[in-house]
């Protein structure tokens, strides 16, 4: 079966949306049999199709009918790391389109961004490749939301008509917030359409963000930083909390406190974190089962045994020559270092 993927970090905002909503984002990420480290973890990529459910799954338990908008509308394009970046860095409009419909395979596999000319028009449209088996309704939403945060980079506002791929709902108030008043529905792909003049528009000067003079602004932006620091210690020892909290500054009593208000607890990070990175290294029949033992700071393979056949059901070895991958975590999420994203 082909597998279309989306880098991780496009998905960080979901944890703040659920918040927002006054919903714990490990309790949502259970209750649709998501992976914690699916919205956390940035060396990662999720399929297409999970990403598509949890989305329509974020809806209903929200009660947010445009979550797809207002999950996307939270981000910046600094997050989506070199692609972002590179437009950002353009000289301007055309060149930043142009980047980043020749660079979307850095977030994105099997996606077309593409920019078109006619009569004194310019068209900027995406394209799903493949199939696709979920309602993508709200993926749209996110996407024109995207293409319009492009078109804001210019120096100065862009009058553009957004084509939305659905029928036009009764209210329209919130895609007019959001898109603009220009809105044509019924078309056949998201995109939006505007003057080719302002393809040579200067791009706007980004400001640095402002500092607050705390270090983590929020709950999430503490659990992101103990997931790093798992990853920074554990080359080294097996990192317990104690020693987390005080890499970051923190007492264990603050850690704990921000990890329990965003539905999660530091053996779970930490047991999904091992689970992830012992079936990658294992699948990769690159290291033995001891190499692979004390990378993830087990002692000893024997102890390491245990825990992965707890996890599993399956012994280190076993797993390495099973034919099929019975963790629905390694379904829905993949290393980055094991993707290889087609041309």
């Amino acid at each position: 079966m082909d597998h279309s993927w989306i880098k991780v970090v496009a998905l960080t905002r979901i944890a703040e949306f659920l918040r927002h909503n006054a919903i714990e984002p490990a309790d949502f990420l259970r209750r649709v049999d998501a992976p914690l480290l699916s919205v956390l973890e940035t060396d990662l990529w999720v399929e297409r199709e999970l990403l598509f459910r949890m989305c329509g799954d974020l809806a209903d338990i929200s009660g947010d009918e445009f979550a797809g908008l207002h999950v996307t509308k939270m981000g910046h394009l600094s997050l989506y790391g070199r692609w972002g970046e590179g437009i950002m860095r353009a000289q301007d409009l055309g060149s930043a389109i142009r980047y980043a419909a020749e660079n979307i395979s850095l977030i994105e596999t099997n996606r077309c961004l593409s920019l078109t000319m006619d009569d004194g028009r310019a068209r900027l449209q995406s394209d799903f490749v493949g199939t696709i088996r979920e309602d993508p309704h709200h993926i749209l939403d996110a996407t024109l939301v995207s293409l319009r945060r492009i078109l804001n980079q210019a120096c100065v506002y862009v009058p553009a008509e957004a084509h939305m791929p659905f029928e036009q709902p009764r209210d329209t108030s919130e895609y007019e917030r959001l898109l603009g008043p220009d809105l044509v529905f019924g078309a056949e792909s998201p995109a939006f359409v505007f003057d080719a003049d302002a393809l040579s528009l200067p791009l706007r000067v980004q400001r640095p963000a402002a500092q607050h003079g705390r270090r983590y602004a929020n709950p999430t932006a503490i659990v992101l930083a103990v997931v790093r620091a798992v990853d920074e210690v554990i080359e080294f020892e097996r990192p317990c909390a104690l020693a987390v909290a005080s890499s970051l500054g923190m007492t264990l009593r603050t850690m704990q406190r921000n990890l329990k208000v965003w539905g999660t607890t530091f053996e779970e990070i930490l047991t999904e974190y091992l689970l992830l990175h012992a079936t990658h290294d294992l699948r990769a029949g690159k290291r033995s089962v001891t190499d692979v033992a004390f990378s993830l700071g087990y002692s000893d393979s024997g102890h390491f045994t245990r825990a992965f056949k707890r996890w599993t059901g399956q012994t280190p070895r076993d797993f390495q020559v099973a034919e099929e991958i019975p963790v629905s975590m390694l379904q829905s999420l993949i290393l980055e270092t094991d993707l290889r994203i087609p041309n």
